[in-house]
Parts: structure tokens; C-alpha cells; sequence
């Protein structure tokens, strides 16, 4: 297949997993693996995360920016009030998995790194969140909102580091058995890895730099991989931003149902294909 279809695929294949309670990590894990892709490199990596992670920002901008401006002034009624409750509930949320991630991510990314605990967890994932969105009460919303839900699901995400479990949905998991409606958890779940994502995606940029720097191969990239570069980030981005909007409105409908049979079977595929080689 050539690069560039590849690196537009696999952007898309980002876009719709990052975003979606079916776990990114396992699926760009397998996926050059099942079809015999070679690995696009580092680069590559980073622009699909800077896509996911500008969509969400992009897409949650006006609510970003309501948030922090809350905090610029002081608060005129009970509309500030909330929007203040909930950028400190951001910010406690990303605490557990900020920490996390820095402490054992490197450790994480090469015990846990293969098809089997990817299969695994995609399964024991999905039947616990389909417990949660079932069994939980649906009787509170955003407004509700307090610090020791937000660390709880703050301390969800750090599962999220381990490939197969999915960040948006470990974390609309724990919004779920805080009694969140299903729309709410999955707004908080956006809003809280918005700055987290970001923070990561900086810093996958630093590495990246240091990287090529380092290598002597700043050169090579400007001139032949920043065309893979950009098509992968670009089709991350769209694919993205079409995701949250249909996610958040099919929510206010259905359950979660459709994505927790896709965990439950991609992660069979996953177990019967690794057994069988």
C-alpha cells in the first residue's frame, strides 16, 4: 500500500478510536500488524495524536474558553459559579493520570505493549462498562459536578495507559457509575483529557525535535515526511471532530450498546488471532 493512503487510513482509523470507547492504542497496535504495514515512524505517531488532540480543542473551544475566562474575573452569578467548579474539576481530574503517565509510562509501554493484554482488556473493559451504563443510576448532570468525582474519574484514566482499555471509555465508564446521563459523562470525559492530551501531545513534540535533532535527520524530515506528517494529522483531525459530534448526539439517544459488542468481538479477533500465530 502506498505511504501516504496508509498514513490517510490510519489517521482515520485514530480519529474514530481515540474518540470513541473502543480503545486507539489496540487497534494502531494490530492493525499494520494484520495487514503487514510497515511502521511510518516516530513522526508519524505524533501527528496523529496532534490531530485527535486539536479536534477535541477545536471542538470544545467555546467551552474551553468560557472556562478559563471564569476564572479571570470575579464571578457574577450562578453561571460563573459552574463553569469555575468545573475547570477546578479538569484540572483535578488530569492529576492521577498526569502523574501516572510521567512515573511509569515508559514501563507501561513495554510490559504491557502486546496483542495479548490488548485483547484482554478490550473484553474485560467492555463487560464493565456495559455493567456501568446499565446497572448505574442516570439521575445526575454536569451541574452536579464535584471534586471527588472529578478525582475518581481522574484516577479511572490512568487505566487508560495500559493498550486495550480506551481512554473515553474508562472514563465515561466512571462518569457512569457516578450517575452521569450518558451525554454528560461523555462531554466531561472530552473536556477532562482536553488539557491532559494536549500536555502529552507537547511533549511527544519535544521528544520528537530532541529526536531528530539528535539523529541528525531534521533535514530528511522537512523534506520527505512531511507529507505523511501532515495527511495523517489532517485525516486524524476530520475524522475527529465527525466523531464527537455524532458520539454526543447518539448518546442523548442510545446506550453504548454497538461499542461494547465491537470491543467484545474485536478483542476475540484479537485473542484468536494472536493464538494462531
Amino acid at each position: 500500500m502506498p505511504p501516504l493512503l496508509q498514513a490517510i487510513l490510519l489517521g482515520i482509523v485514530q480519529g474514530l478510536t481515540e474518540l470513541l470507547p473502543v480503545s486507539s492504542s489496540a487497534h494502531l497496535l494490530l492493525l499494520p500488524s494484520l495487514f503487514g504495514w510497515r511502521s511510518l515512524g516516530l513522526p508519524f505517531d505524533v501527528a496523529l495524536h496532534t490531530g485527535t488532540t486539536l479536534a477535541i480543542l477545536a471542538y470544545f473551544a467555546a467551552d474551553l474558553w468560557k472556562i478559563g475566562r471564569s476564572f479571570l474575573h470575579r464571578p457574577t452569578g450562578p453561571e460563573d459559579d459552574r463553569l469555575r467548579r468545573l475547570g477546578v474539576a479538569i484540572v483535578l481530574s488530569c492529576l492521577p493520570a498526569g502523574i501516572f503517565g510521567l512515573l511509569f509510562q515508559d514501563a507501561i509501554e513495554t510490559v504491557f505493549r502486546s496483542p495479548v493484554f490488548a485483547g484482554i482488556n478490550l473484553i474485560v473493559f467492555g463487560v464493565v462498562l456495559y455493567l456501568a451504563d446499565h446497572l448505574a443510576r442516570r439521575d445526575r448532570s454536569l451541574d452536579a459536578l464535584g471534586w471527588r468525582d472529578a478525582l475518581i474519574i481522574g484516577l479511572f484514566q490512568t487505566v487508560a495507559l495500559v493498550p486495550g482499555v480506551s481512554r473515553s471509555g474508562i472514563t465515561i465508564t466512571a462518569g457512569r457509575l457516578r450517575r452521569f446521563e450518558r451525554s454528560d459523562a461523555a462531554r466531561f470525559s472530552f473536556l477532562m483529557i482536553s488539557p491532559l492530551v494536549a500536555g502529552a501531545t507537547l511533549l511527544e513534540f519535544h521528544k520528537l525535535y530532541r529526536h531528530l535533532v539528535r539523529e541528525d535527520q531534521l533535514a530528511a524530515f522537512l523534506r520527505h515526511d512531511i507529507v505523511l506528517f501532515a495527511a495523517g494529522m489532517l485525516a486524524a483531525f476530520v475524522s475527529g471532530l465527525a466523531v464527537i459530534r455524532c458520539f454526543l448526539r447518539f448518546l442523548q439517544r442510545f446506550p453504548l450498546d454497538l461499542f461494547i459488542v465491537y470491543r467484545i468481538l474485536f478483542g476475540a479477533g484479537v485473542l484468536l488471532w494472536w493464538w494462531r500465530h
